[in-house]
């Protein structure tokens, strides 16, 4: 993030506590309270694809070992706002199935 926001990258941190190590940072713009993704996925996601719609948000980075699979599920909803720094499902798929390694 503060190499994000010494770039002149306006970011916001999105979770469900109130309080995060880096939602705290001076790089930090906006912090944002979402629905934890083991409490309600559906709603985890459609939280992130509302901050994805808005007009000045270009990606969302990942950063729980949730987001990855949600954004590559969803990609067709979050592609139409956002480019994702994720692989497609089915490549997560294979990465992740060690018998086919």
């Amino acid at each position: 993030m503060r190499s994000l926001g010494r770039h002149g990258v306006r970011t916001i941190v999105a979770s469900e506590h109130r309080s995060v190590p880096a939602g705290t940072s001076r790089f930090c713009d906006e912090r944002v309270r979402i629905p934890a993704p083991s409490d309600d996925l559906f709603a985890y996601k459609d939280s992130l694809k509302g901050i994805a719609a808005r007009p000045n948000v270009r990606t969302i980075i990942p950063t729980r070992p949730e987001d990855p699979y949600v954004f590559a599920k969803y990609r067709d909803e979050f592609e139409q706002y956002v480019s994702l720094v994720v692989p497609p499902l089915d490549v997560l798929k294979t990465v992740h199935d060690r018998m086919r390694l």
